[in-house]
């Protein structure tokens, strides 16, 4: 759940593929790929929000980019709107 800065809860659903990449391919790295390997993360968020200011996130199509953190509780999420 995210909440807006004008109180509305908005839920968010990230669906998506993470995986390392063979730096020289581009392609999946097979099993025990070095950990420093890049990362092809890709998401696409789903939302539900009532009706209102922030309805448009349910109807318009969204990509988006993650980035692993070094620390594993964070995780950081880049979003594209696809106009």
């Amino acid at each position: 759940m995210l909440e807006a800065s004008d109180g509305t809860l908005i839920y968010l659903q990230n669906r998506g593929f993470v995986y390392r990449k063979d730096p020289d391919s581009g392609v999946p790295a097979g099993v025990g790929a070095d950990p420093s390997t890049p990362y092809y993360f890709r998401i696409t968020p789903a939302f539900r929000t009532p009706i209102g200011p922030h309805d448009w996130l349910t109807r318009t199509v969204i990509l988006g980019v993650g980035k692993r953190h070094q620390n594993p509780d964070y995780t950081y999420f880049r979003y594209y709107a696809v106009l």
